[in-house]
Parts: C-alpha cells; sequence; structure tokens
C-alpha cells in the first residue's frame, strides 16, 4: 500500500502540513486504523476527523451526493482521448436524473 499514489499524496501532504508555511499544523496518516472508506467519509461527516482521502464513487453513496458519481465514469465509457470522452460526459451528465 505504501507505492500507491494516494499513500505518497498523503505522505508528502502530512509533510507540507509540518512545514513552517502551514503553521506548524499536523497530519497524521492512520492506515485504516480509523475504520474503512465510508467509515472515515461518515466521520467527516461527522466532524469526528477533519479530512479523509475517497473517490467519487464513494461520496455518491451518501444522500445528495449521487450526481458527483459520474467523475467515475471516464473509467466506464469507451474512448481514447479527452476529446472522445468529453461528448460522452457531458450527455450523461445533462440526462434526465441530473438535477435543474
Amino acid at each position: 500500500m505504501v507505492d500507491m499514489s494516494y499513500h505518497k499524496g498523503s505522505v508528502k501532504f502530512a509533510e507540507l502540513m509540518k512545514s513552517a508555511r502551514a503553521g506548524g499544523h499536523r497530519a497524521r496518516l492512520p492506515a485504516n486504523q480509523l475504520g474503512s472508506e465510508k467509515d472515515m467519509v461518515e466521520q467527516v461527516k461527522n466532524g469526528v476527523i477533519h479530512i479523509s482521502l475517497t473517490g467519487p464513487s464513494m461520496l455518491a453513496q451518501f444522500k445528495g451526493w449521487g450526481p458527483i458519481g459520474v467523475l467515475g465514469m471516464p473509467y466506464v465509457l469507451k474512448g481514447n482521448t479527452e476529446d472522445e470522452l468529453r461528448p460522452k460526459l457531458i450527455k450523461l451528465a445533462r440526462g434526465p436524473s441530473w438535477p435543474t
């Protein structure tokens, strides 16, 4: 898990938070000690922890956040370039289930 980009980014974030520019604040990387990804999002919502790293598919499971799930669609839709995917994503986002 320490080789994954999410972890490397989190370590860099913790280093930056510790710097003088961040006012000496500290970030801890609990390595799943606080529960699952869904548990941690719930803890952020309830003010138990301040921040958690998660993706749109997890956030889409919470009431009122469903539309954010469209951000995970580039990995499902067929297309080789951003130009091929953009019109498909726009059509999907503006579909009948998108709130107006």
